[in-house]
This record gives C-alpha cells, sequence and structure tokens, in this order.
C-alpha cells in the first residue's frame, strides 16, 4: 500500500508533467486534438492529494480549515494574480475595445474565483469565435477553488459524525456528478464542460482512490502494477490520441483519463514498478513541478501570439512559444511560488493580502469594464473598424419545440391578414442574410418566416456530426422544418449555409454529403414552386474586423484591403453548386460578386471605413446589405 503517511511522491509530479505537456501541445497546435484531458489528469491528482492531507491530518486530531484555505492560497493565489496582472498590462496594448472589455468582465470573475461561470455564459473553451480571451483557462483553477472551498468542509462533518459516512456519501456525490455530466454533455455542452457540479466527480475520483489507499490498500507485486501501469498509461494515451474538439466531453469518455490517471498513481507508488521509473524521471518530474506555473502563463502567451500574428503578420515558431513559456514558468515558479510556500506568513496576513489582492483585481476589471475598453487607446478608424465585431444580426435561435408551435422568426409584412410568401431555411450564415432579406421583403410588402440555428445544416442528414444523441437531435429538428415548409406552402424557399464546412468535416467523405444535399433539393422541390440554394459567401480564414483595426492601429494600412478571389475558391462548393444547377428548379445565387471590387480580382474586406465581415466567416450588418441587389433584382421579389 502506499503508506498512511502523506509524504512527497515524485511519480505523481511525473504525471503531472504528462498533463501539463498535454495540455500545452494542444493549445500550440501541435496535433494532440486531446491533449484537453491534461486537465482531468490535474483533477484527479488534486483530489488524492487534498484528500491524503486532510484525513491524515484528522485521524491525527492536528486538521484546522483556517490552515488548510492558508495553504492553498499561498499554493494557488499569489501566482496567479501576478499572471492576470501581467496579462492585464499586455491587453491593453494588444485587445480591441471590446475585446479588453470583455477581458476586464472574466478579470472580475477570476478575482472572485468564479471564471469557469463567466466562461460557461460566455464562451466555448473550443471554439471562442476568435475573441481573444487571455483568461479562458482560469476556468479549471476556478473550479479547483470551489471544490476546496466546499469539500474540506463537508470531509470534516462527515467524519466527525461517522467515518462511515466519508464513503459513501462521497461516492453517492461522485454517482450523481457523473450522471449529471452525462446528461449535460448532451443537452448543456458549455454547462458540463466549465462547472463543478458536472467535474465534481472527476476529483472525487482522485478523494476515492485516496480513501481506498488509506483504509482498504492491500499490497502489490511489481507485476501486478506493472499490468495497472500499462492499463492506465493506455487509457491516457488513447484519449490524448482519439479525442479532439468535436467529441462529447465531459460526460462519460471523461472516465477514460481519469480511470488511468488513478490506475497510474496506484502503480506508480512501488519504486520498482515501470511506471514509478518513468514517472520519476528527473526531466518529468521537475516539469510536473514548474506545471502550475507551466499551466498559468501558457495560454496568455498562446493567446496573444495569435493576436500578434494577426496585428503584424509575423508567425512565432513552435519553438519560440515554448522557450518562452517555460522560461516564463520557471520564472514563476522559482521566484513567486517557492519563496511564498516556504515564507512563514500569519494567518492574518495570508487572508488579508489574498483579500486585498483580489478587491484591487476586481475593481482593475470594473474600471476596464465601465470605460469601455477604453476606446481612445485607438484611432477613430481602427475603433470604427473594430465595431465590426458587434455588427451582426439579431442571433435568432430555433428549436424543435420553436419550429413545432409554429414560432418563427417574422420576416418583411405582419399583419393579420398577411400570409407568408418566403421562406429562409439555414444555419449562421443565413442568420447573417436574414436582416437584408428581412428589409427586401417590407421593401415589397411581402411576408416571410425563417427556420435559424447555429451550426445546424440545413439537411435531412447530418453525417457530420459523430455525436449521434446530437445528430439525431439536428436531423429532428430539420425534419421538423420541412414539414412545416409542406404545411405552409411557401412560394419560395430559401437556403443558405457555410456549405464549406459541412463538405470539409464530414466524417464521411464530402461526395456523401452532396447526396445528402441532392436529395434534400429534390424533396424541396416536390413540394415548393421555387427553392433558392445561396452559395456561402467567400471566407477569409482569419478575423476580419480585429485585422483591419489592427492594421490601423498600428499604422499598417487598413483601407481598400482585399484578398484575391483565388484564395476564396472552394472545390467542394463549385462542383456541389455546378451540379446542383443541372437540377430542374432549382436556382443557385452566389454573393460573392457583389463583395468583390470593380474588376473582381479582390474579395473586399471593408467598404466605407466599415468591416464587411464580423468575423472570419460571416458577413456583418454592413456587408450583409450590400447583398440587397442579389435578392431584390435576382429573386425577383419587385
Amino acid at each position: 500500500m502506499f503508506g498512511t503517511k502523506q509524504s512527497y511522491r515524485p511519480e505523481i509530479d511525473g504525471l503531472r508533467a504528462i498533463a501539463i505537456l498535454a495540455v500545452i501541445a494542444f493549445h500550440m497546435d501541435l496535433g494532440l486534438d486531446g491533449g484537453y484531458v491534461g486537465v482531468d489528469i490535474f483533477f484527479v491528482i488534486s483530489g488524492f492529494l487534498i484528500t491524503n492531507q486532510i484525513d491524515e491530518n484528522l485521524i491525527r486530531g492536528t486538521f484546522s480549515l483556517s490552515q488548510f484555505y492558508q495553504r492553498r492560497i499561498k499554493r494557488l493565489l499569489p501566482a496567479a494574480f501576478v499572471m492576470m496582472a501581467v496579462t492585464c498590462f499586455c491587453s491593453y496594448f494588444l485587445l480591441i475595445p471590446s475585446d479588453y472589455r470583455e477581458f476586464g468582465q472574466s478579470l472580475v470573475a477570476q478575482g472572485g474565483f468564479g471564471a469557469n461561470f463567466y466562461f460557461f455564459r460566455e464562451s466555448s473553451y473550443f471554439s471562442h469565435e476568435g475573441i481573444p480571451q487571455p483568461l479562458l483557462h482560469c476556468w479549471s483553477l476556478a473550479v479547483e477553488e470551489q471544490f476546496y472551498f466546499l469539500f474540506p468542509v463537508l470531509y470534516v462533518v462527515l467524519f466527525r459524525l461517522h467515518r462511515a459516512l466519508v464513503g459513501i456519501t462521497l461516492a453517492t456525490l461522485a454517482g450523481a456528478s457523473l450522471l449529471l455530466s452525462i446528461y449535460y454533455t448532451t443537452y448543456s455542452p458549455m454547462g458540463a464542460f466549465f462547472l463543478l457540479p458536472t467535474r465534481a466527480w472527476e476529483l472525487l475520483v482522485g478523494v476515492g482512490l485516496a480513501l481506498f489507499d488509506r483504509r482498504f490498500a492491500m499490497p502489490m507485486t511489481t507485476s501486478t502494477r506493472n499490468g495497472l501501469a500499462f492499463l492506465g498509461g493506455a487509457a491516457i494515451l488513447t484519449s490524448i490520441l482519439s479525442f479532439g474538439p468535436t467529441t462529447s466531453f465531459p460526460g462519460y469518455l471523461a472516465g477514460l483519463p481519469c480511470l488511468g490517471s488513478a490506475l497510474l498513481i496506484l502503480a506508480g507508488a512501488g519504486q520498482n514498478s515501470i511506471a514509478g521509473r518513468i514517472l520519476r524521471f528527473y526531466p518529468l518530474v521537475f516539469i510536473g513541478q514548474i506545471s502550475y506555473s507551466l499551466y498559468l502563463w501558457h495560454w496568455p502567451v498562446v493567446e496573444f501570439s495569435k493576436v500578434y500574428k494577426l496585428a503584424f503578420g509575423g508567425e512565432a515558431s513552435a519553438l519560440l512559444l515554448a522557450v518562452l513559456i517555460f522560461g516564463l514558468g520557471v520564472l514563476s515558479w522559482k521566484y513567486l511560488e517557492q519563496p511564498i510556500r516556504r515564507g512563514n506568513w500569519s494567518s492574518k496576513k495570508v487572508f488579508f493580502s489574498a483579500a486585498i489582492a483580489s478587491l484591487m483585481l476586481i475593481l482593475l476589471g470594473l474600471s476596464i469594464h465601465f470605460m469601455n475598453g477604453m476606446r481612445n487607446r485607438l484611432t477613430p478608424l481602427a475603433n470604427q473598424y473594430a465595431d465590426g465585431v458587434k455588427d451582426r444580426s439579431p442571433d435568432h435561435e430555433m428549436t424543435l419545440e420553436n419550429v413545432k408551435k409554429g414560432e418563427l422568426v417574422p420576416m418583411g409584412v405582419q399583419t393579420p391578414s398577411s400570409k407568408a410568401r418566403l421562406f429562409l431555411w439555414g444555419d449562421s450564415h443565413a442568420k447573417a442574410i436574414h436582416l437584408v432579406l428581412d428589409r427586401v421583403c417590407l421593401e415589397f410588402g411581402i411576408a416571410g418566416e425563417a427556420a435559424l440555428r447555429n451550426a445546424s445544416a440545413p439537411l435531412s442528414d447530418h453525417l457530420h456530426i459523430r455525436d449521434p444523441i446530437r445528430r439525431a437531435i439536428e436531423e429532428d429538428y430539420n425534419q421538423a422544418v420541412i414539414d412545416y415548409i409542406r404545411e405552409q406552402q411557401f412560394e419560395i424557399v430559401v437556403v443558405a449555409a457555410r456549405w464549406n464546412y459541412y463538405l470539409e468535416h464530414s466524417s464521411n467523405d464530402s461526395g456523401q454529403i452532396q447526396s445528402v444535399i441532392f436529395s434534400m433539393m429534390r424533396e424541396l422541390i416536390t413540394i415548393v414552386p421555387r427553392v433558392i440554394f445561396v452559395k456561402q459567401v467567400p471566407e477569409p480564414g482569419f478575423d476580419v474586423p480585429r485585422y483591419l483595426a489592427y492594421q490601423s492601429w498600428h499604422a499598417r494600412g487598413g483601407a481598400g484591403l482585399g484578398l484575391k478571389r483565388s484564395l476564396h475558391d472552394n472545390r467542394a462548393q463549385e462542383e456541389l453548386f455546378r451540379t446542383a444547377r443541372s437540377i430542374d428548379g432549382i436556382e443557385v445565387l452566389d454573393p460573392s460578386r457583389y463583395l468583390m471590387n470593380q474588376d473582381r480580382a479582390f474579395v473586399q474586406l471593408e467598404s466605407h471605413g466599415k468591416s464587411i465581415y464580423m468575423d472570419d466567416n460571416h458577413l456583418s450588418v454592413h456587408g450583409a446589405l450590400l447583398l440587397t441587389p442579389l435578392f431584390s433584382d435576382e429573386v425577383g421579389l419587385k
């Protein structure tokens, strides 16, 4: 067994090294798409270590909540506070006002140990819409901090009531948390990812492992430990190599890295085991020792490198970023973590200093928020370009229930006697053109409706979605839309989507997706007189309003910028719509020619000092209005 006293175990630092290296590789896009499971490994380790610490001191009669919180504060907060202060300083010079304002909000949130709540409401871990979020990684710190605040109190109460209650209650809580995680991973993925109730079971795996060790563990042979190490390493390696941003996570799949971590901790206790020898390899141990500082600094470095690339056109090499991350990590560990942890501070000084530092960060974040991101840092033209990120159509988001109840988005003339003639169906790209279609319909006295849903291809079969539950949800929604179109007998159906994305990101080949689209076209022309498919607008591939703002802000030009049309041509989409034109009754509209310069050699990025795009692929309202002739003239709504 591991032993009943809290002693340093270098192999746990070795496991920490694996976790942090996986996370950094994932965030640096080095090919480890499942590297984010490193956070889950950290959760298990944290639960294991603090339970050993609490249980041992309770048995000895020396446990103090005050001392526990004091150690956690000294361990976690000083380095984090310095990272946030430095990040705030850098953000002042690098972020446009709307992004700096949101940074201020996240600073307030993490200053109050609630970054996970903020990012649950405002963001996606895997795709945060091009918005630089230098404190996004603080979500996991907030989860641990919340757990550290609640867990010791619960543990002490249960321990003093009856020791048998500890294991029973915590096992029940872990099971409930796992069930919540499985459920919300499907129905509220961001809630499942960011919030403590759906993540607590991962920390409780470590708690359970510690209790098993201290209460029931039996001596194991070296061969048994090697077998456990093989299983644990295989579980972690499988999750790192096979998971990705589209994996339904955490849910039950998070059990793979968590179980793997538990098995490696269990197996690594034997000095002669393979796991013990590997994880005690000094370079790994050292990386594990500085893993907290590496985690703190790696994400701001990665985020600011993306901003630098967009602003100045230079791209830092992976080696340079790695050197910078590890340099900052070592400095933070040596000059912040170590001295403060070893310092002989009174409890009063620790709590007071933490409270003052937290309050200062909150006040700083509030000032950035209420000063609207400090717009005076930028030139007037740069601010005008930067405003493009907010120049978007209303975010109407339909659900299956909305469609079944006939609660769709109205367009054009809305009177009791008006009957909808035109129907718009699509994803966020359809949302981007909704406003211009609404205005055109209103101008010509036409009533219409729209079914709009983010990341939902207007198809009967969602081959691009791997998760069977989510795929079924989207297909049920789209079938309801088709049924609604059939019932209402519209004269015109306009279908718009990010076709390139669905053709390129299918788990099958693009030919199968094309077959599904053609099948949809043929079904629609049997129930609607006119079916119009709108090609995807040119996709720059970088955040246009931020790019234009940076160019103007740093005196690098901006006006009249555009990209060669050849950079936007997509063979899959062109092949799709070339074939579609041969289907009787299908009309295809190409919006790109309304977004080009006069000789049609370039796709414009801006017009009259405003960005045509609101991000890297969606039109802004200003850009969408350039398509007015496309719908008023070519569709023939006059």
